[in-house]
């Protein structure tokens, strides 16, 4: 098991990406950034685990929707990004 550490950059547009380790610290992979800054826009993700190595993130974008992507592998590889109808409260979200 992955343990997936969310992250942030905003020098290039806002793009979300993920740190992983899976030896409690000792080395750490960097996943992403896992959206273009551009077609959205998006930062400060939350990572929900959902079991069998399922995760789900959420996190604010500058779309004024709440973004989700999910992984099926515990973070080593996410799918595409997109925006749910939830609307972006403008702040950092947590689960």
């Amino acid at each position: 098991m992955g343990y997936p550490l969310p992250s942030s950059t905003e020098d290039d547009g806002w793009r979300a990406h993920f740190e992983r380790t899976s030896d409690l610290g000792v080395t750490w992979q960097t996943t992403g950034p896992v959206n273009d800054g551009g077609t959205i826009a998006a930062i400060q993700p939350a990572v929900l685990r959902l079991g069998d190595g399922k995760l789900k993130a959420v996190g604010r974008t500058r779309q004024n929707r709440i973004f989700e992507i999910s992984s099926e592998d515990d973070g080593k590889t996410w799918g595409a990004m997109g925006l749910t109808d939830l609307p972006n409260p403008n702040s950092g979200l947590t689960q």
